[in-house]
């Protein structure tokens, strides 16, 4: 009896795996850095959903959480500021996101404000690498 339980769930476990194709899921991954260019880890990053859809955009509203929908996707810098996402490709507008109560925002480079949400322009990509983000303490 316990043979044919056995044979029963490894059947389904076999044929209720679907294959991932390689362009079905996105990898997005980075590195959290300081000012002075020094990692910075265990800081929680979240993957998340936005109806904002661009830097522009973000400048012209201006943050606010109702902006966000939270996808359950996150990370934790490791010891180098290190994350990695892996995420099925989909319609929506995706953004990295740091919590306010973390007391961080993403330095931009382009806009005269800091947020701590970064909108991810390039959604439909497969491989994102941001490399180098600077944190700067919100204010």
């Amino acid at each position: 009896m316990k043979r044919t339980m056995l044979s029963i769930i490894l059947i389904l476990i076999i044929f209720g795996c679907t294959a991932v194709e390689d362009n079905t899921v996105i990898t997005i991954k980075g590195v959290l850095i300081d000012r002075e260019l020094n990692p910075i880890q265990d800081i929680k990053i979240e993957l998340v959903s936005s109806d904002i859809n661009s830097s522009q955009e973000l400048q012209n509203f201006g943050f606010n959480l109702s902006h966000i929908d939270r996808i359950d996707v996150f990370d934790v810098s490791n010891e180098r500021g290190e994350f990695k996402f892996f995420f099925p490709r989909s319609s929506l507008n995706l953004a990295l996101f740091i919590d306010q109560d973390q007391g961080l925002n993403f330095q931009s480079t382009e806009l005269d404000e800091n947020f701590p949400i970064l909108i991810i322009e390039d959604s439909s990509s497969l491989d994102l690498n941001f490399e180098d983000l600077i944190l700067i303490p919100s204010e």
